[in-house]
């Protein structure tokens, strides 16, 4: 009760007071004699109708409390969950789209060694967005900077006020896999990015470029003494 609103206070004492209004006019219908004592106002049939609309007042009041309590608390969790994934994030440029990371794989114990990054494209626009022009690099800890990492999806479409989750990936080549660590880790990286798009009316839209720009994720290593790009793994 101490974290009542005023609309829950309000739509509690209708509820209760329709309730008792509905109680009080039985109990006149039980005993006419109590009722013929009272002001013709308690016993008239106006009374009948008053406990209808405050029910309505009190339900709906309690559901506009609640919607408001729902609302407060989903825009907590998404500013602490915005804060979690890029904090760094806030002292970017405004744009009408971000790229907020999610995690990196560097895969070295695949038949195909490869990175990929996954982010959430979230868009703060109303129309469909699609990316024409993508560069991400990722700089891996005691290790190369893997550049031109692409998009799965060549056509990548962003629905307005959508934030879907978005792949990038390739093969690491032989030379990438001879500088990179092979110890398997949990371990932050850093990228870059810069991301072109467009709306239905051919406006450009660009998000970037950022740099130096942080994202956890987990490096799996071939096992002790097993052979890697062609060479063997001590």
């Amino acid at each position: 009760m101490r974290k009542w609103s005023v609309l829950d206070w309000l739509g509690i004492g209708g509820l209760l007071f329709g309730a008792a209004v509905l109680f009080l006019n039985a109990s006149l219908k039980d005993a006419p004699a109590v009722a013929a004592r009272l002001p013709a106002f308690v016993s008239s049939s106006i009374l009948a109708y008053i406990p209808l609309p405050l029910l309505i007042l009190g339900l709906t009041l309690l559901a506009i409390s609640s919607r408001r309590k729902d609302r407060a608390i989903t825009k907590r969790v998404e500013q602490t969950n915005t804060n979690r994934l890029m904090p760094q994030m806030l002292f970017e440029p405004p744009s009408e789209y971000k790229l907020l990371p999610v995690g990196y794989v560097l895969d070295l114990a695949a038949q195909l060694p490869y990175v990929e990054c996954v982010f959430y494209a979230v868009s703060f626009y109303p129309k469909v967005l699609a990316v024409s022009h993508f560069r991400l690099s990722l700089r891996v800890p005691e290790g190369p900077t893997l550049e031109n990492i692409p998009l799965r999806n060549d056509d990548l479409k962003i629905d307005g006020h959508s934030a879907p989750m978005i792949f990038c990936r390739r093969n690491l080549t032989d030379s990438e896999l001879k500088v990179i660590p092979k110890r398997t880790r949990r371990d932050s990286a850093s990228f870059e990015m810069f991301v072109r798009a467009t709306d239905p009316e051919n406006r450009t839209l660009t998000y970037g470029p950022v740099s130096s720009m942080v994202i956890d994720g987990w490096l799996n290593a071939p096992p002790t003494g097993s052979r890697q790009g062609g060479t063997t793994v001590a």
